[in-house]
């Protein structure tokens, strides 16, 4: 088992410390578990490893194939059921002269997120308060229409996110598949830049942890575009999202391999000011293109080359 978490760490392009660190050990701990000089890890610290290295199975790692990362994930939980149902409903049928508030809409999606954050119990309280809301919401959307409608999508976008954090670790991936792909459906419809990149960078993530790279790279790249006419604005969380999408792109970059170019535009005083190179698997340099004067956006990319194969010569006498 040590050979093989090894194995696909280097795969990964991971060090020791990298991949200790995401899963809350030290670098010597690790060392010892793929030298085989400690007990096998348990099921609980596989499943972090598997998701660390975006392995689907945790039988990649112990070579049992009854093993798998969703059946630990799939523990059950009583909020479950209800969250599933809302989800997966399809509306047919709306009642076009019900009154649907907008603003009570956004303030109950506002409520389910502080319970969500705030609960002790938070999947629990979640699956009381939640599974109501997305189904108003889409309700809403279908009969509503103008500033309104994309008021009422923006609730949605907000509701499957919560539902998502609520099933992460509770549910199959097929269910948290169905949400995101739902989610990133109303973003679209909300016409809201920070929803619609905050959905792709969920649904990228989902793509790379399944094995679609270059889809996640795709979107996670077209999401940070997205957000970057925004940047120069009064709202740090655009900055925020808009960092997190590149860091995704870089990442999956890396993930991918081989030699890949990954350009995305962005705001003069958002770019790096200098060159900077890092190693991943190979190595990994972003360059800072000059801008000419008044040209407000600039090009920064990131090349992963692989090592180079051929041997060292010796040196000359």
């Amino acid at each position: 088992m040590g050979e093989r978490i090894q194995e696909y760490r280097e795969r990964r392009g991971m060090s020791r410390p990298v991949l200790a660190g995401l899963v809350g050990r030290s670098p010597d701990w690790l060392k010892k578990v793929e030298r085989e000089h400690l007990l096998p890890p348990r099921l609980e610290m596989l499943v972090k490893l598997a998701d660390a290295l975006d392995l689907h199975e945790v039988a990649a790692l112990t070579g049992d194939q009854a093993a798998t990362v969703s059946a630990a994930r799939r523990k059950g939980h009583e909020a479950v059921p209800a969250i599933r149902e809302t989800i997966e409903e399809t509306v047919l049928v709306v009642d076009r002269e019900q009154h649907y508030d907008v603003d009570a809409l956004v303030d109950r999606a506002a409520y389910a997120w502080r319970v969500g954050h705030t609960s002790a119990t938070p999947r629990a309280d979640v699956g009381r308060v939640l599974p109501s809301l997305p189904r108003d919401a889409r309700r809403a959307a279908r009969v509503l229409t103008g500033p309104d409608r994309r008021t009422a999508n923006t609730a949605l976008v907000a509701a499957y996110a919560l539902a998502e954090q609520a099933l992460a670790w509770v549910s199959d991936s097929a269910l948290l598949w169905l949400s995101a792909d739902r989610r990133i459906t109303a973003a679209e419809q909300a016409d809201d830049p920070a929803s619609l990149a905050a959905a792709a960078w969920v649904v990228g993530n989902v793509w790379r942890s399944t094995g679609r790279g270059n889809e996640a790279l795709r979107l996670a790249v077209g999401a940070a575009d997205v957000l970057a006419p925004y940047l120069d604005g009064d709202d740090d969380s655009m900055r925020a999202l808009w960092g997190a999408c590149r860091l995704h792109a870089a990442i999956t970059a890396a993930r991918l391999g081989g030699t890949r170019f990954v350009t995305l535009t962005t705001p003069t005083r958002w770019c790096l000011a200098s060159p900077m190179t890092t190693r991943t698997r190979g190595r990994c340099s972003a360059t800072r293109i000059p801008t000419s004067p008044g040209r407000r956006s600039q090009s920064t990319s990131v090349r992963a080359e692989p090592r180079s194969t051929r041997p060292k010569q010796s040196a000359r006498t």
